[in-house]
């Protein structure tokens, strides 16, 4: 048990708690796995992981508080090699890439049947419905906003508004550098700031040395289980503003169709009614890295796809300095992603039968 910096009061540990949690459950699995924790860390308790197999319980109740301690294993810190393990998020990512090279080119195919085009029609539709045909740059500009993280200038331990407002050189990539300086056009105030300028003359242009253009986002992981990590793409600095524009527009026009992404509620009280009725919610691997380019084609309107591909990255930088052409559109780490797959889904759920859904990402 640890202390807040800041005070006394108690923190407790994920692993004080898993302890306390196999206490409380009481099962010979939750016993067995305390045990191998207690006495052999991480890798004894990996080992009796593997035995857990749903076919042996015949009564769901026994299964839900096993599976919740199978579950909390997965969270549980381990210091084994990050390296080894940022390795194998990439050929993971490489192998995902493979499978999206394909996907595209056959959906650059043309559809299989008259009800496949009919249903992208609705698909299409549906989407428009919510966010126009056409994005409204204005009201995609009021929404640009900073993220908390690092970007591909800047390292997190200097992501602080400021640095990211006065970078000497700003980094973006070269199709979506014609949006920020109309997004500059009515941002005088962030031009005087860069320039310790109290009062501006007159009209001022942003001059290229204020700029890095850069080729794309950059290859990095975050922790995901204890026994792998996930992928998350960092992105160029004006990029990822931009693209926060474009997020928290479709994030509010969702809203208006009763998607609330700021709201887990909703989510909540429908995995409630789905135990009840034995009915499954479905988590989709790798869905962010699997969002197509011919996708966001097939889908959306000539004009939001014009916006949209001109904020993304089009190429990912590796770990040995190369560079990679991406087949997805975008994944964790671009400023869109998680309101836009959210739209997708919804969309094509909604078009695929006749209940009422819900969205979250």
């Amino acid at each position: 048990m640890r202390k807040h910096a800041g005070g006394d009061k108690p923190r407790i540990s994920l692993q004080d708690c898993f302890v306390q949690l196999c206490n409380d459950v009481g099962t010979r699995y939750a016993g067995l796995c305390k045990e191998a924790f207690v006495s052999g860390g991480m890798q004894k308790l990996e080992e009796i992981r593997t035995l857990f197999s749903p076919a042996a319980y015949s009564h769901p109740t026994d299964f839900a508080v096993d599976y919740l301690v199978h579950s909390y294993i997965s969270k549980l810190d381990d210091p084994r090699d990050v390296e080894t393990l940022d390795k194998k998020c990439l050929l993971d990512l490489l192998k995902v890439e493979s499978r999206n090279r394909n996907g595209n080119a056959l959906l650059r195919k043309p559809l299989p049947s008259q009800a496949a085009e009919a249903l992208v029609h609705r698909v299409r539709r549906k989407i428009r419905d919510v966010i126009g045909s056409a994005p409204p740059l204005g009201a995609v500009f009021a929404g640009c906003d900073w993220g908390p993280g690092a970007t591909y200038s800047i390292p997190s331990v200097d992501s602080t508004l400021d640095k990211k407002i006065l970078e000497p050189r700003l980094s973006i990539t070269a199709r979506a550098l014609p949006y920020f300086l109309a997004y500059a056009e009515n941002s005088p105030a962030w031009f005087a700031a860069r320039n310790s300028l109290s009062e501006l003359p007159g009209p001022l242009t942003w001059l290229p040395e204020n700029f890095e253009v850069v080729r794309g986002e950059r290859f990095s992981t975050a922790p995901k289980k204890w026994d792998r990590r996930r992928t998350i793409s960092i992105h160029p600095t004006l990029n990822l503003f931009l693209q926060k524009g474009v997020g928290r527009f479709i994030r509010e026009r969702l809203r208006r169709w009763g998607i609330d992404l700021d709201d887990q509620s909703r989510n909540q009280r429908a995995a409630q009614k789905a135990y009840a009725d034995f009915l499954a919610t479905l988590d989709l691997k790798d869905a962010s890295n699997s969002m197509l380019i011919e996708h966001i084609r097939l889908y959306l309107d000539p004009d939001w796809v014009d916006l949209l591909e001109a904020l993304r990255c089009p190429e990912l930088q590796l770990p040995d300095g190369s560079w990679h052409r991406l087949e997805y559109h975008s994944a964790m780490g671009c400023g869109y992603t998680f309101e836009l797959e959210s739209l997708l889904f919804w969309a094509i759920a909604q078009c695929c039968c006749e209940e009422s859904l819900s969205a979250r990402g």
